[in-house]
């Protein structure tokens, strides 16, 4: 990933509302611009509708009237509580990581760690987030899974924000590789990470809904199905009984419905009374 060197050592490359706001010259494009009084245009069609869903999606929660100042906030308040999110699930953690269940691989490290690690703002500085995005990814798909298997969609934060944070940074991390077109697949992966991730849990989620509601619909169509064969089988006793020992309808509908309960059905006088009826009619018996 030859953008994790140190490409936003000097934040500020996109401007973020010319770039994504509707619009604006970037929108209108589909280009990232640049800051400054000579702004530039960055034409990266992955990095553009990236960030171009992950500012929507903040800027709709600050109701479309989204500042450079409010961005500004976004990223160092969101650093902040992305660090206390982590640090709150150490005791969850600990047993998990140092018995090699949860596995946890820092940037830059090819082993994970071994005990759980607390963060602090001077850790993680807010232009190498990345250090911060491996353990915020840790929580995500510890909920995402046990979403999953209950059917629930519970996070411990609004996943969708979160996903547009690391999004814009990795927006803006890129900008000037990709102003040299140095971007690799590696560093689109981790633009598109989140809202790819998020994407997929909705189709996963819709996928076992439907499927939910297929076997609820074979379980009543089945139950149904069991309801009319019991129906029927009853019905058949009820009629070659009564035509060896006819009676009134009426007075076979109360009898009979005491003669099905011995039996193991429960049927009530008023539909026994039809069925001998329509019996009757079918096969041209006078009824008394």
């Amino acid at each position: 990933m030859k953008g994790l060197g140190g490409a936003m050592r000097r934040p500020g490359i996109v401007d973020f509302i010319e770039s994504f706001m509707d619009g604006k010259i970037g929108e209108q494009k589909k280009v990232l611009i640049t800051q400054g009084r000579s702004p530039t245009t960055i034409h990266d069609t992955i990095l553009w509708k990236a960030g171009k869903r992950a500012f929507d999606t903040v800027n709709s929660s600050y109701d479309g009237h989204i500042t450079k100042e409010d961005i500004y906030n976004f990223f160092h308040k969101g650093k902040e509580d992305l660090i206390d999110l982590w640090n709150s699930y150490e005791s969850e953690f600990q047993p998990l990581i140092s018995k090699g269940i949860l596995q946890i691989i820092p940037v830059g490290s090819q082993e994970p760690i071994q005990n759980f690690t607390p963060l602090s703002s001077s850790s993680v500085q807010l232009s190498e987030c990345y250090e911060l995005e491996p353990y915020i990814r840790t929580i995500d798909a510890v909920y995402e899974s046990s979403n999953i298997r209950s059917g629930l969609d519970q996070w411990p934060f609004h996943r969708e924000l979160v996903g547009s944070f690391f999004t814009l940074f990795y927006v803006e991390f890129f900008a000037a590789g990709a102003w040299m077109e140095r971007v690799d697949e590696q560093d689109y992966a981790l633009v598109t990470y989140w809202f790819e991730r998020i994407d997929l849990f909705e189709q996963k989620k819709a996928a076992i809904k439907e499927q939910q509601a297929f076997l609820k619909k074979q379980k009543s169509k089945s139950m149904n199905n069991r309801r009319h064969a019991k129906g029927n089988e009853a019905r058949k006793l009820v009629t070659d009984d009564w035509n060896r020992n006819r009676c009134s309808a009426a007075k076979a509908g109360v009898q009979y419905a005491q003669w099905l309960e011995e039996k193991g059905y429960k049927f009530e006088p008023d539909t026994i009374t039809k069925w001998i009826r329509q019996y009757a009619k079918e096969n041209g018996i006078k009824l008394r």
